[in-house]
């Protein structure tokens, strides 16, 4: 019986050593070097998409920002053309063509 148990030990240490030689050349191959290569493309990808995900995100904020200032600028012309019609606030007209000339609201410029 101790002989059965020997032998069986000894089966089992001799396949747990094939085993860990079979993982050792298996972390060894050129296709476990491939797929830690892969690996880390994967990971590297993910960090450009993250990255262009928050620059479109900061984009479309600034945009917005410029779109409210501009939205802004347009009340405030509109509202000191209509108080310069306004008896109480007069402003000469040569003041707002002076202030306005050449700009366009709707560009900028």
């Amino acid at each position: 019986m101790e002989r059965a148990v020997a032998v069986a030990e000894k089966r089992a240490k001799k396949v747990d050593d094939e085993f860990e030689q079979y993982r050792r050349y298996q972390r060894q191959s050129p296709e476990a070097a491939l797929h830690q290569e892969i690996a880390t493309l994967k990971g590297m990808l993910a960090d450009s998409e993250r990255k262009i995900q928050t620059e479109r995100t900061e984009k479309n904020q600034a945009f917005l920002e410029k779109e409210r200032f501009r939205a802004s600028i347009h009340k405030l012309v509109r509202d000191k053309i209509v108080l310069s019609s306004h008896p109480m606030f007069p402003l000469p007209c040569s003041y707002l063509a002076q202030t306005y000339a050449g700009k366009s609201f709707e560009t900028g410029t």
